[in-house]
Parts: structure tokens; C-alpha cells; sequence
């Protein structure tokens, strides 16, 4: 049971969590309104603003590089037109390669089945209003699973101009205010958004794998297991491999998780072969028998790369993996076994 004083202090981190939340929601609604005559305006016809051939986007969006995206897995319709439309207004707050935005929110509208019966049209005028209400549904609706996937987006769509314009920086700020989502995560999710931007083909830096890896959840939706597990592939390197049956003595040199150079030697071992060998009376098949063939030679595993040392053994396999400090042995297993999956099928 808690203490009095224990309860105490829960009420007044609550209370300032209720505190900067109001002062976010006040900021955001108070960024809207000085925009709102404007924009409401252009969606009535009052100033003609920019037209935009909603076909059109259809066809753009389905050459985006993208798999899937984390709302196809939403099934109820208002937490996803609550997801959308928070994207929409961004567009509304900068029309710099609008295009291009409403093109990159038509590829999420297009894997949201759950919003089907409402038009991506209707949905970009209807963001035209939102005002607190609307940001105190977000966050009391939207799920925890989808909310770091809505920052990512926020940033993509908000980037897409080429560069942040300051009432964009102050929507996404506030936003993560809003959704608790504290300056630490906020730039891990801006390195997954310039991820998402610039392609994922370029060799990572070890901070951005670090991230990368860390927010795999977020980005297997939208690049899909086959290209995580090549950026996987880059960042792991099998250097040893060898049947426990073949060999005798096998002595690792290197503690599990710890940093290895490049020449280190990581492990030694002596072959041990076995071959067929016959019966007393010299008669083969049923009476044969497999008989060991020993090498004194002592065989030492050099390192091939520099990195994190993760040592494991499947299926009488030892194997040794170099890879970064942050990956884990667990992870290391599960990538090896879908390895050898894919090699005994193939």
C-alpha cells in the first residue's frame, strides 16, 4: 500500500502533467485561430486557393516505396480520422508542397480501411477546424501503439516542405506535449522520419542505427521485415560458424558481449572428423562403424570485423556474431534462425 506522502506526490506530478498539457492545448488552439479566417476561406471558395485533383494522388501514392503503414491495423473509424486529420492540418498551416504532403497522407488513407467511406477531400477541409476538443479526443482516443507512428508522420508530412517553417516546429512540438511524448524520443523519431525521406540505403551512422533498432516497431510498417532485415544484415556479420561434432577443445577466448577488433582471436579449436570405418571381421554395412579421426592442430577464429562479440549455439551450431553494442543476444538468435530457415529452403 502506498504512503500518504507517497500519493501526495503522485497528485502533483499529475497535476503538472494536466498543467503542460493545458498549456500546449492552449498553444495549439491559440496557433489555429490566428490561422483559421484564412483557411476556412480557401475550403469554402472565398479564396479560391490552391485546386487539387484528389485522383491524382491515388496514382502518386502507390509509386511511394512504402509497405504498409501501423492504421491499417486500427479498425475503428473516428481514432483514424482523428490520425489523418491531425496530418491534414499540417498541410493547412504550410501549402509549400502541399502535392506532395497530401500525396504521402493519401498512401495512409489508402492502407486505413477503416475510413473508406469518407473521402480524403472531405477529411482536408474537415481539418480546417480543429480547435482543443478535438486535441483532447486525440488524446483520450487514440491508442498508445499509434501515437509515436502520428509524430514520425507529423515530422514527414511538416518536412516535406524542404524545410520546417516555425508554426509547423510549434504544431509538432505541441503535439508531443500533448501525446507526452518528451524531446529524447521526439529526435529519435525525426532521425526514423529523414529515415523515411532520404531512403534507408545509406550506411547508417551508430547513433541512427542505435534508434533504428530501437524503434523497429515503428518502422517494419513501413518498410517491411525484407528491408529491416537487410539494414539488419549490414549491422551483423557471422564470423564464426562450425558444427560442435566436428570439433574438440572448442574454447571461446572472448567473454559473451564483450568488443572485439578486427584480427582479435575470438575462439580456438581442434577438428574432429568422423568417417566410416568396418567391424572386427572386416564386413561393411549393418556391422559398420563410425570411428573419430582426431587433428592435434589447434585452429584459432580470428575476428573479421570490429564490434560487439555475441556467442550462441542452435541446433549443435556454434556460432560467434560481431555486431553493434546495442543489439542483444536474444535479437542475434531469432535473426540467425530465420537464416537458417531461409537457407535450408533455399
Amino acid at each position: 500500500m502506498k504512503t500518504i506522502l507517497e500519493l501526495q506526490q503522485e497528485i502533483r506530478s499529475l497535476r503538472n502533467d494536466i498543467s503542460k498539457m493545458d498549456t500546449n492545448l492552449a498553444m495549439i488552439e491559440s496557433e489555429l485561430n490566428s490561422m483559421q479566417q484564412e483557411k476556412i476561406r480557401k475550403a469554402t471558395g472565398g479564396n479560391q486557393g490552391i485546386e487539387f485533383d484528389y485522383d491524382s494522388f491515388q496514382k502518386l501514392a502507390s509509386n511511394l516505396p512504402f509497405v504498409n503503414h501501423v492504421l491499417s491495423t486500427l479498425k475503428e473509424e473516428y481514432p483514424c480520422k482523428l490520425y489523418l486529420k491531425c496530418l491534414l492540418s499540417l498541410v493547412w498551416i504550410d501549402e509549400d508542397a502541399a502535392v506532395e504532403k497530401l500525396t504521402y497522407v493519401q498512401w495512409i488513407y489508402g492502407k486505413t480501411v477503416a475510413v473508406q467511406g469518407v473521402s480524403l477531400e472531405d477529411l482536408y477541409k474537415d481539418s480546417v477546424q480543429l480547435d482543443k476538443t478535438y486535441f483532447l479526443e486525440l488524446v483520450e482516443l487514440l491508442p498508445q501503439k499509434y501515437r509515436g507512428n502520428l509524430v514520425v508522420d507529423s515530422l514527414v508530412v511538416a518536412e516535406l516542405s524542404g524545410t520546417f517553417t516555425k508554426e509547423s516546429l510549434q504544431f509538432v512540438g505541441n503535439l508531443c506535449g500533448i501525446l507526452g511524448v518528451n524531446r529524447e524520443k521526439l529526435n529519435d523519431y525525426s532521425i526514423i522520419a529523414k529515415i523515411l525521406l532520404n531512403g534507408n540505403k545509406k550506411k547508417l551512422q551508430e547513433k541512427e542505427g542505435e534508434i533504428v533498432f530501437s524503434n523497429q516497431n515503428i518502422l517494419n510498417y513501413y518498410i517491411g521485415f525484407k528491408e529491416m532485415n537487410m539494414m539488419l544484415d549490414e549491422m551483423r556479420n557471422i564470423v564464426f560458424k562450425e558444427s560442435r561434432m566436428k570439433m574438440r577443445d572448442f574454447e571461446w577466448k572472448v567473454r559473451q558481449n564483450r568488443n572485439v577488433k578486427e584480427g582479435d582471436v575470438i575462439a580456438s579449436y581442434k577438428m574432429s572428423t568422423m568417417e566410416l570405418g568396418s567391424s572386427n571381421n572386416g564386413n561393411k554395412g549393418i556391422l559398420a562403424a563410425w570411428a573419430a579421426r582426431y587433428d592435434d592442430t589447434v585452429i584459432e577464429v580470428k575476428a573479421t570485423s570490429s564490434g560487439t562479440l555475441f556467442q550462441l549455439e542452435l541446433y549443435g551450431v556454434i556460432y560467434g556474431v560481431i555486431s553493434k553494442s546495442y543489439d542483444t543476444k536474444d535479437a542475434v538468435k531469432e535473426w540467425v534462425k530465420k537464416k537458417r530457415e531461409m537457407e535450408l529452403k533455399s
